[in-house]
């Protein structure tokens, strides 16, 4: 979650490194349900950047 000290450049700067990563598994610090790691491809890693890119959380 952004809060009032979040930096969206630094944000922005992040995704685009993450762009640049090819992993195979994601392992999360914090889980969305049950999951705390998902097998990942190219397309759905790329698909979870976009998300995030258009989606921040606010």
């Amino acid at each position: 979650m952004l809060v009032p000290e979040s930096n969206p450049h630094k944000l922005r700067q992040s995704l685009e490194f993450y762009r640049t990563l090819r992993p195979d598994v994601v392992l999360m610090s914090t889980t969305r349900g049950h999951l705390s790691w998902v097998r990942v491809t190219l397309q759905s890693w790329l698909a979870a950047i976009d998300e995030a890119e258009q989606q921040p959380l606010f």
